[in-house]
């Protein structure tokens, strides 16, 4: 039994690495994972095709994090870094899907790295189980985050993202749905035609699919 997964721990860590593991009903590794005793033997291995765009992003000015679900991790790993690091200004807008508010993971951690970083990190949770699913009852947007409710669409994307350029980048992760509609596969190179982010004029080279 094999399953990818991405450390939310950045190098500054070393001899080992965090992970964050949602453990889902039927899920066979993450049930499995969540049933071991602390101190068990678990078995890694290192794939090179994971290895994505790296710190600090050369050329890169503004960021856009589009995920959704457990594609949460990645991204918290590069937005650690970005916030953590001693100089870098450069503004990064969160864009997080989530069923409910909460399957929100890593949501007070969230909330600590907005509070820290008012002026440079846009925190936008996006809820609900379909495209026009009406915000559930009490959600609303808190001084960290702004509330919005459905699926992370065209016009959210249109809204809230960095507009197009060759001085930002905006990060892809979740679901292959996700993948489809807002760019392409994930083992795609090219930007797919049509999609959502060629539709709203950006190129390949401005958008990393993690």
């Amino acid at each position: 039994m094999v399953r990818p997964y991405t450390p939310i721990s950045d190098n500054s860590m070393l001899g080992k690495f965090e992970l964050l593991i949602k453990r889902y009903d039927g899920g066979a590794a993450s049930q499995y994972l969540h049933s071991l005793p602390i101190g068990s033997p678990v078995e890694f291995k290192h794939i090179k095709f994971n290895i994505k765009a790296q710190y600090p992003f050369e050329g890169k000015q503004s960021f856009t994090f589009v995920c959704a679900g457990t594609g949460i991790t990645p991204i918290y790993q590069a937005l650690t870094k970005l916030i953590s690091t001693p100089g870098d200004t450069r503004p990064i807008v969160v864009l997080y899907g989530s069923k409910s508010p909460g399957d929100i993971l890593l949501k007070a951690e969230l909330d600590e790295m907005a509070a820290l970083a008012p002026d440079r990190l846009k925190l936008v949770h996006v809820v609900g189980t379909a495209a026009d699913a009406p915000p559930p009852e009490g959600w609303v947007s808190t001084p960290t985050y702004t509330a919005e409710a459905g699926w992370i669409d065209e016009e959210k994307i249109r809204r809230w993202a960095f507009p197009p350029s060759p001085e930002t980048s905006v990060f892809v992760c979740g679901l292959p749905s996700m993948y489809d509609a807002l760019c392409g596969a994930r083992n795609e190179s090219d930007l797919r035609e049509g999609s959502v982010l060629d539709a709203l004029g950006y190129t390949a080279e401005m958008v990393e699919k993690m």
